[in-house]
């Protein structure tokens, strides 16, 4: 399991949440990517990330409190050292982006 840190920003009902961080879980022997976004203002409110690892991509959809929040994007650099991308709910209430580094 190899451990991601980043920074996101997102909007959540028109309200945008800037300086948001990004923790993800990286399987890539099982090909899969878990994650989470929080808000700087509301850190205990969490966006869930879901995924499965393509080739240097990745896209997949995860629940969260009965929207579904699909997301896609890529790893880049040496090693896999970097990792963003994008995530939008089903009904538009919740979109935005993130991008994080290697632990």
């Amino acid at each position: 399991m190899v451990s991601y840190d980043g920074s996101s920003l997102y909007v959540h009902d028109n309200n945008i949440k800037v300086g948001a961080g990004s923790k993800f879980s990286v399987n890539f022997d099982q090909k899969t990517l878990t994650g989470t976004v929080a808000g700087v203002d509301l850190p205990n409110e969490l966006i869930k990330l879901s995924a499965t690892i393509k080739g240097n991509t990745f896209s997949g959809t995860q629940q969260n409190d009965k929207i579904n929040i699909r997301t896609e994007g890529a790893f880049y650099g040496k090693n896999a050292s970097e990792l963003s991308g994008v995530f939008a709910s089903d009904d538009g209430a919740v979109k935005g982006a993130y991008g994080a580094r290697k632990q």
